[in-house]
């Protein structure tokens, strides 16, 4: 059955869910993705594991911009689990319980403590300080341990945001373990509606993006290889997304938050434009290759 049908069932079944301590409550309705199919286009079935078998972990420590609620109490914003606006990840962190995995937050510097349950961790858009007064950066000690955590078998999912709109320089200190720095740049940008201009094309054989051929994704800082790095997406001649092996581990780098819930609606984005498909291939892409890792260990 199609992606969507299944995840809405899902998802219906998970509103209410508070699973293990420390769980991000997800309460979303998908049914405007029902909609969004390209004519002709077939999905592949994957295979689900364990339910709560690896934990994705994002960061809330590096990027934890705030804003105030009805009552006045401010909140975290931009990029979260549990926000069901248009700048939340509500959508994405869905389709990763579909697949079987656990959604958490973290508000703390990366420590081998904190990473030590996290099979996925995920840093998006790190602050600066006209987003957050009080903006926490990347630093060499917190880069060496996350490097270390990703040497073990860690899968690094690293996706950040133009200059001007996220910290470039300090994340850098991060990615250069990896061998390759995000560019202080802003790349693809959107005039108004104008979609198709910040369309970016997939070809055939893509080791990540199997079966969609073109996204959208605007205003991202580029991508400067420093060694061998495997390309994803690239639209004339700018590296858009890499990955990269680190010792036992894995890591994924793009130069936008992407998948937020604006642009994963299916109602925003015509359906030319894949980013539904591209979210469920990239979530079913870095679950196998964490739970490869963790049938390693087993």
């Amino acid at each position: 059955m199609y992606f969507f049908l299944k995840l809405s069932f899902i998802v219906a079944t998970a509103i209410g869910y508070t699973g293990s301590k420390n769980s991000d409550r997800i309460d979303v309705s998908l049914s405007s993705m029902s909609q969004y199919k390209v004519p002709g286009e077939t999905r592949v079935k994957y295979s689900l594991p364990q339910k709560d078998s690896l934990t994705v972990l994002l960061d809330s420590y590096f990027n934890n911009e705030k804003k105030e609620d009805k009552s006045g109490k401010l909140q975290p914003t931009h990029y979260k689990w549990d926000q069901k606006d248009l700048g939340g990840y509500s959508l994405w962190g869905a389709v990763f319980k579909s697949m079987g995995a656990a959604t958490r937050t973290t508000f703390d510097p990366p420590s081998k403590k904190n990473l030590s349950d996290a099979s996925i961790y995920i840093i998006t858009d790190p602050d600066i300080p006209s987003e957050n007064k009080d903006a926490k950066y990347m630093t060499k000690q917190y880069a060496d341990v996350v490097a270390n955590w990703v040497a073990k078998g860690g899968v690094l999912v690293l996706m950040t945001n133009d200059s001007g709109n996220a910290d470039i320089q300090h994340i850098n200190l991060l990615t250069q373990h990896f061998g390759f720095l995000f560019n202080e740049d802003s790349y693809n940008h959107v005039p108004g509606r104008a979609f198709d201009s910040g369309g970016v094309s997939i070809a055939e054989g893509n080791m990540i993006f199997k079966q969609t051929r073109r996204v959208y994704i605007k205003e991202l800082s580029t991508i400067h290889p420093t060694k061998p790095v495997q390309t994803i997406l690239e639209k004339n001649g700018h590296i858009i997304a890499v990955t990269t092996s680190y010792g036992k581990g894995t890591i994924f780098a793009v130069g936008d938050p992407w998948f937020y819930n604006e642009y994963v609606d299916g109602k925003r984005l015509p359906a030319r434009l894949q980013n539904v498909g591209a979210m469920e291939e990239f979530t079913r892409w870095l679950i196998q290759k964490a739970d490869n890792h963790n049938k390693r260990l087993r």
